[in-house]
C-alpha cells in the first residue's frame, strides 16, 4: 500500500489542532482542499477518521489507534 504523505500531514493536523479551522491554518490551506485530503485519505484506508460536527472534529475511537503510527510515519519521512 502507497501511503499518501499529504493525506497523513492532513489527519495529524486536524487531530492535533482539534479542527479543520486551525489545520488549514497551519498547513496555509483552506478548508476545502484539507478535507478532500483528508477524504482521499479515508476513502483509501477505507475508515472514517473523525467524527465530524460543525465546531469539532473528534477522533473516532477506532481510529484513535492510527494517531502513534502516523506520527512515526510523517517523522520518519520527514528524517529522509
Amino acid at each position: 500500500m502507497r501511503i499518501d504523505f499529504l493525506g497523513v500531514e492532513a489527519f495529524l493536523s486536524i487531530a492535533d489542532r482539534g479542527g479543520f479551522n486551525g489545520a488549514a491554518t497551519h498547513l496555509n490551506l483552506s478548508q476545502t482542499p484539507l478535507s478532500h485530503r483528508l477524504c482521499k485519505f479515508e476513502a483509501e484506508l477505507g475508515v472514517k477518521l473523525f467524527a465530524r460536527t460543525t465546531r469539532k472534529a473528534p477522533l473516532t475511537p477506532a481510529r484513535t489507534e492510527l494517531l502513534p503510527r502516523a506520527r512515526a510515519m510523517l517523522d520518519e519521512l520527514g528524517a529522509s
